[in-house]
């Protein structure tokens, strides 16, 4: 129980060395020799104040910023220091993941606004029941495969392959509540836009006559979709470390935009939980990193909306970067 409580804090490392093995510890460099002062820092680069009662990971580091080891008077081997974003991404830490979510609506006007950040414009429609099984082309030349990454009827994560037949709709073995991702998984390019859209849509050469259908696209040249929206899978939990929003405008046009950030918990509404204001001619860009990141729990839908422009011929975009965690 000690030893759980003191997880992954320096300050709790020491003092279970010298409870429990009534050893010295002591901090050295590459070459053995003992150091006298250091700097301590987290893994986001800001000074870090140890606690006994702290889960944080903890980068130690000298003063000229190169890694140090832990050894001890009695020769315990230490395990080194590591950046724990890095393991995460290497896949080394059991039940953590990266999440980047990103998304672009490329023309917004001041008739159309509010629209979400995805490729396919307008707003989004998020499935009540597991109704997500169709695809298809705007061109009969795309008939390969593409990877589907959506949760299923139980909000469980979905990966599924699928084998495009052109403009002909073709259907998963799993239907979907929700659909995070789509990607083309062959060496050919799509000719087409690429459609995914719920069971009993009206579809005309490939492509879904109402827009309410559709779940998710994938434009010509992209390979994989563009879209700002995602949904955390049963048994696990977002912790949302930054956002990241820019408008594209032409160049001596000077407008501005309102950009949100919305979530919806199981069972309730979509809830504006933050507003951004973008204003610049040409281009402007945000990013925005939480000292406390913001918790996204499972079944929580997420998305980046445009409220309002103030001109026509608006592109927006959007990024969520999250750490995943099994519950």
């Amino acid at each position: 129980m000690m030893k759980k409580h003191w997880k992954n804090t320096l300050f709790g490392f020491l003092v279970a060395v010298t409870v429990l093995i009534y050893a010295e510890p002591r901090i050295v460099d590459a070459t053995g020799s003992a150091l006298r002062k250091v700097l301590l820092f987290d893994l986001n680069g800001r000074d870090f104040y140890l606690t006994a009662q702290s889960d944080a990971p903890v980068a130690l580091r000298d003063a000229n910023g190169r890694d140090l080891e832990l050894t001890t008077n009695s020769n315990v081997p230490v395990e080194p220091q590591t950046d724990y974003i890095l393991e995460v991404t290497k896949g080394n830490v059991s039940g953590h993941e990266g999440v980047y979510k990103f998304g672009n609506n490329p023309d917004i006007d001041t008739g159309t606004d509010p629209e979400d950040v995805w490729s396919y414009g307008g707003l989004y429609t998020f499935s009540t029941s597991a109704d997500i099984d169709s695809f298809s082309s705007s061109s009969s030349s795309d008939t390969f495969v593409i990877a589907v990454f959506g949760l299923d009827s139980n909000w469980d994560e979905v990966i599924q392959l699928v084998t495009l037949t052109g403009q002909t709709t073709t259907t998963c073995g799993t239907s979907m509540i929700r659909v995070n991702r789509m990607v083309n998984a062959s060496a050919t390019a799509a000719v087409g836009t690429i459609y995914c859209y719920v069971n009993g849509a009206t579809v005309a050469v490939g492509v879904p006559t109402t827009a309410t259908d559709v779940r998710a696209v994938i434009d010509i040249g992209y390979e994989q979709t563009q879209m700002a929206i995602y949904s955390v899978p049963a048994g696990k939990t977002a912790y949302i470390y930054q956002i990241t929003f820019s408008m594209e405008q032409a160049v001596g046009v000077s407008s501005g935009a309102l950009i949100s950030v919305r979530q919806r918990a199981f069972g309730r509404l979509l809830r504006n939980v933050g507003q951004f204001a973008l204003q610049e001619g040409g281009s402007s860009f945000a990013s925005i990193k939480f000292t406390v990141p913001v918790l996204a729990e499972e079944k929580n839908d997420l998305l980046m909306r445009c409220e309002t422009v103030g001109a026509n011929n608006i592109g927006i975009s959007g990024m969520f970067n999250m750490l995943q965690v099994d519950n």
